[in-house]
Order: structure tokens, then sequence, then C-alpha cells
């Protein structure tokens, strides 16, 4: 067991300090040394009992000044653990090197550019820690590039206000979001939203500022047309009343959101602008809105006006939704007749939740209900028609897919996915069409994007390439004339062998192709295949593809005998 005292007294000699053992302050720490510092104050050094895999953490005590990076019971920020290495074999320097991150933490100095980066990173960590002002949960959308300057309705929330668009906004987010059933009755008040210049400086958030300092600062950050209605607002006539206020400070990164309440109580009516208040508190702004919930895990808010299909909810296409809801997709219609049973669960998405729930067994309406409950601001449409089938939603009716801006199939049914390129080329159908699926025992898979540009289709891969008659997949990484299908209970439990590890990577990858369709960034029909393992295959007695060793990627396959291309053609 290491000896941290005589650490101590080794880092005390060799960089001139006096820690001393010092009384440990909780029983996450084994030992504690105090130590004054010249021109920073007294510094604690806080073993844990895992030291040296852990770094000590170092408290500044007893400081009225505040810091960045520093907590409020003095704990001084080093550094993200999760990513650090640490050199376990040298703890007499590695204490020396946290003693030195937190000189360097305590010596950012206010207005210096580093100082100023600093700020922005944390300001929200730090903006209503010393003054006592009240939460405010947002879902407001606030416009990219709109002046703002107007009220918002706040209403009671969780003893705190939800501050959204309308009543309906809120009613919504309560009930479809939250799942409560509770109901929004009036505004409790009116909030004034603001937004400030690009790039503006962020105020202290350590200072405590009266009205005349805040207004200064708003009038200071704001552009022309938004100071003019500020200053129409607030040379309104009060006499009590409380103003809040939430600020958006525009940033490249994600917009900074906070606010400042004041409280008028004059003796007579006279304008804001005019009028003697308290001091200013802060406003916690607690963001619930869909494009903050969305920066936050690197999915984009353009995806949130397109509308998608996805055929098939099955084993890829049930991680397929998911995915497209984690990335911004809320617009998402299923179409799927099949049925959820139990020998699934461990290849689906919806796993054991999908036979627990009482109801419908479809697996639309199951993947519907599950993603309803897990993702905000959702709006997921079952398709539950008296027939679901893709022969009769789709194919009786081709025109219903001009609703959607992209479709996906997930059908592993290649006869009803050439079906449908048919009638899209045909009928000059103009939406993208994605059609992904698993080969056996893991071999890979393939998402087939196509109908983007005209010089290729799906039947391109199912045409023989000198008669163009209708062949098996040209981009297979297995043999022809092999069959794969298995059953443990007759013909009615047949199944192709591949696991849920194959279906989540064919997922992935459909859904990444589906972002780049949708944010225009995919502007040629393209086919990508991710390849595995061939072991699995080969011990069963099957026979993998030249295809499969080749190293060359075939990206977006034209084939001068395909029939429908030949049409297509002909028509122009």
């Amino acid at each position: 067991m290491l000896d941290i005292a005589q650490l101590i007294q080794e880092v005390n000699e060799r960089r001139g300090l006096l820690f001393q053992p010092a009384s440990c302050r909780s029983e996450e720490y084994i030992a504690e040394f105090a130590g004054r510092v010249d021109g920073i104050g007294v510094l604690v050094l806080a073993f844990p009992k895992h030291f040296p895999i852990q770094i000590p953490d170092i408290y500044l005590q007893d400081t009225t000044t505040p810091h960045l990076h520093v907590e409020s019971d003095g704990k001084i920020c080093l550094t993200d653990e999760s990513s650090l290495l640490i050199n376990i074999s040298d703890p007499c320097q590695l204490i020396m090197d946290c003693i030195d991150l937190a000189f360097k933490t305590l010596d950012l100095t206010p207005k210096t550019e580093e100082y100023e980066h600093a700020l922005q990173n944390e300001f929200l960590s730090y903006w209503g820690l010393r003054s006592h002002g009240f939460i405010a949960h947002s879902i407001l959308h606030i416009p990219t590039e709109e002046i703002v300057c107007r009220e918002y309705p706040a209403f009671p929330f969780e003893k705190s206000y939800l501050v959204a668009d309308s009543r309906e906004e809120a009613q919504a987010y309560i009930n479809n979001t939250l799942h409560r059933e509770e109901k929004i009755e009036k505004p409790e008040q009116m909030v004034l939203v603001i937004k400030l210049k690009n790039g503006c400086m962020l105020p202290s958030p350590f200072k405590q500022f009266d009205w005349s300092k805040t207004l200064r600062y708003i009038l200071d950050n704001t552009d022309a047309e938004t100071r003019q209605q500020f200053l129409s607002y607030i040379y309104t006539p009060i006499k009590k009343r409380t103003l809040s206020i939430l600020l958006v400070v525009p940033r490249k990164g994600g917009d900074i959101v906070f606010g400042v309440t004041i409280r008028f109580n004059n003796n007579h009516k006279m304008p804001m602008v005019a009028s003697k208040t308290k001091a200013v508190l802060h406003v916690n702004v607690i963001r619930r809105d869909y494009d903050y919930l969305l920066s936050r895990c690197g999915a984009t808010s353009s995806l949130k006006s397109k509308k998608v299909l996805l055929l098939g909810c099955g084993s890829i296409g049930g991680f397929i939704a998911n995915n497209l809801c984690q990335m911004g997709i809320t617009q998402l219609d299923l179409l799927d007749d099949d049925v959820f049973r139990a020998e699934n669960i461990h290849r689906h998405f919806l796993g054991f939740e999908g036979i627990r729930r009482h109801g419908s067994t479809n697996k639309a309406d199951l993947l519907s209900s599950i993603l309803g409950e897990k993702y905000a601001y959702l709006d997921i449409d079952p398709l539950n028609y008296s027939e679901r089938s893709v022969e009769e939603v789709v194919l009786s009716s081709p025109e219903k897919l001009l609703a959607y801006d992209l479709v996906i199939s997930a059908l592993g049914e290649p006869t009803i996915n050439l079906e449908i390129n048919r009638l899209l080329v045909e009928q000059n159908l103009k939406i993208p069409f994605i059609v992904c699926f698993n080969e056996p025992y893991g071999i890979g898979g393939h998402i087939i994007t196509t109908n983007i540009s005209e010089n290729s289709c799906l039947r391109c891969y199912y045409s023989e390439i000198t008669a163009g008659t209708l062949s098996s997949f040209l981009g297979s990484l297995v043999a022809p004339d092999q069959n794969f299908k298995r059953s443990i209970s007759g013909c009615a439990g047949t199944f192709v062998p591949y696991s849920t590890l194959d279906s989540q990577q064919t997922a992935i990858h459909a859904a990444r192709k589906a972002v780049a369709v949708l944010n225009g960034a995919l502007t040629n029909n393209d086919l990508f295949t991710w390849k595995g393992d061939s072991s699995l295959l080969v011990s069963h007695g099957f026979q993998a593809s030249p295809l499969f060793n080749n190293t060359h990627t075939i990206h977006d396959f034209s084939n001068p005998s395909c029939p429908i291309c030949k049409r297509r053609h002909k028509k122009h």
C-alpha cells in the first residue's frame, strides 16, 4: 500500500509547498492534506481509496472569489478522467501534475480569450448558482434566422414553469411526450424572449446585476430592430409586476439560453425602463425543445419536416425505425401486416417488451407504441388499415408514395421490392427508394438506394447482364443455387439464419443512407455492402461467392440490359 504521507513530503520538497495532514471531509477519501499556496489560498488534496488509479481531488478552501471550473463546494474540475491515461508507476509525479492542473485552472483571468472560451463552454453550469431565481423548462422553437423579441406563455409545471409557443404546444408536450393526463390551464405569466447578436459576449455568471445593468447589456447586444422592439416594450407603464426575460445567444455549436427575472414595485405607474427595482435574479433554463435535444446527440433538425415510409417492421426494420427516430425523423409511417412472436425477441428491437404488452400484437403497432414512449415529438402512424399488406396499400395505389420524402423497404421480399421499383420508374414517381436486407450466417448485408438518379434502378441488380432476364441478386455474397431457409417447426417456422447483430449492422448503414438522402448529401443511386465473416457459412456446408473476396466495391451499378431502364430511356 502506498505511503501517501511520504509522497506528499516528496512533493513539498520538490515544489516548495507546505501540505500538512488534514481531517477527511467524507468516507470517500482515505487521506487529505491542506496547504496555503501564495496568490491562490488554501488548497486541499483529497485522496480516494483507489489512488493512483483514481487521481486525487483538489479543493479550493475558504474562497470568496468565484472561479471557472470550481464547484460550489470548492472542488476544482481538473479533467475528464474517463479519457485520461494515468501513469500509475510514478504517483509522486501524478500528484504534481494534478497540482499544476489546479494552478492552471485557477489562473484563468477574466476578459482574456482563454477565459471567455471557457466561460462560453461552462456558462450554463454557473448561471444561477449565486442568485436565487427560478427554473424555466422550455420547449420553445426559436427561429434561427428571424429577429426575436416577443412574449411567450409560461404555464405552471413541476413547481416551476413550462415556456411554450402556445397552450396547445404545452398540452401536447404534457400528454404526448411525458404521457401525463394533466390539463394545462391559463399561463401563469408571459415571458419575454429576446435573441441577442451572433457572437456577443456572455455576462459574468458570478456578478449580481441590477435592472440598469441588465438593460444596458440587452441594448448593447441586440441589433437595431430587436433593440427598438425591446425599447417599445419596456416603455410600458407598470406599477407592480414580475418581468421574466429569456435571452438567446446564437452560437455555431448550439444557442445558449439563459434568463433573468425582475420584480417591479412602483408606488404609481411608470415605464419599466425607469422603474426602481431590487436585484435581478437569474433564471435557469432547462431546455426540452426538439432542436436542443437533437443537437446533444449529433442529429439534425433539418429532418423534422421530412416524412418517411418504412415497409417491414421485422428484425432489420425495427432497428431502422429506432435509428431514424434517434437521428431526428419525427414523421414516420410503418407498414407491416405481420405479428410479433416470442421466437422473434432475440433478434428484434422490440425484445420481450413486444410480448409483454397488451392489445395488438402487430409489429407496426407495437413499434409505434414503444418508440412513441422513448422519444419526444414523434408522429408515428402504424397505418392500421383493415388490410395492411404492401400489395394492398402500396402496389394497388402507388400514388400514395408521393406523400413521402423517402421510402425504405426492409421486407426482404425481392419480388415486392422489384414491383415497387417498376411502379416508381414507369409512373415517374420521384421518391428515393432504399432496399436493405441481410445475407445468411453473418456474411454481410446490402443497402441499395435507387430512384435518385436515372442511370440505374433496382431491377439492374436482378437482370442477367446480356439477356436482361430476371436473375438472382448480382451483388450476392453467397454462391447461387443454395437454400438457406431453416425450419424449427415445419413450414410455418422457416427463417433465414442471421443474428440480431447482422440486422443492427444493416439497419445502421440503412439509416445513414436515409439521412444522406434526406439531407441531399447522396445525389446518385448507390449500393452499399458490408461484409462479415464467412466461416460460419462455410461451417454449415455453404459457399461464398467470388464477390465476397473481391475488394472492388460497386456503388452505382448500371445494367444496359435492364428492361425497366430501357423503357425509361425510350420515353426520354
